[in-house]
């Protein structure tokens, strides 16, 4: 019994079992992104429509809103982000090719999956800094990816994917400038 928890625990502790869990967690939100209709959960028919209206500027500041944005509510100066904008540029690449929104709007639903993705492999880096076992890290990883919600809500268009991807960003680098790792100029600065 010893020899099969130590192999479990060892499976588990692998950097493949995290691979495992990113890609179960990719197919999972993929799946939801392609098979359900748009608008999806919350508020990505305000997302979509927020990178729509980008996409027609240059400058990532909206000065004057046109009457038929304002369904969106004040976007100028107001309630538009950065992810909008970043954003705004996958679409008028796609939007080039193909004139039809509904695939457009499924690869921009993929792109989100990959900001989620990208922000649970940089948190379990930061749980790594901080010590805690890769075992633990990757099943709890691995347990929270199963959350319906956060399947559903990565699966969407929206500005979490990328808010976890910057908040795991800062924990990582906050954990560093802590445990005086990194950069030099950095920590000055901090």
């Amino acid at each position: 019994l010893e020899g099969t928890y130590t192999k479990v625990k060892e499976i588990i502790a692998s950097k493949y079992f995290l691979w495992f869990t990113l890609g179960l967690f990719i197919i999972s939100a993929g799946w939801i992104a392609v098979c359900f209709r748009y608008p999806f959960l919350f508020d990505e028919r305000f997302h979509f429509g927020v990178i729509k209206a980008f996409s027609s500027q240059l400058s990532p500041i909206i000065y004057a809103q046109s009457q038929d944005l304002d369904m969106y509510g004040n976007l100028t100066f107001g309630i538009a982000t950065i992810y909008h904008y970043i954003l705004s540029y996958p679409y008028r690449l796609l939007s080039a090719f193909i004139d039809n929104e509904n695939p457009i709007i499924v690869m921009l639903r993929f792109i989100n999956i990959l900001l989620a993705a990208w922000g649970l492999f940089i948190y379990s880096k930061v749980f790594n800094e901080i010590g805690i076992s890769k075992a633990v890290t990757n099943i709890s990883l691995f347990f929270f990816t199963m959350i319906p919600l956060f399947v559903f809500e990565s699966a969407t268009i929206s500005y979490d994917n990328m808010l976890l991807l910057v908040t795991a960003a800062f924990f990582l680098y906050g954990v560093r400038i802590v445990l005086g790792k990194g950069n030099a100029t950095l920590n000055y600065y901090a």
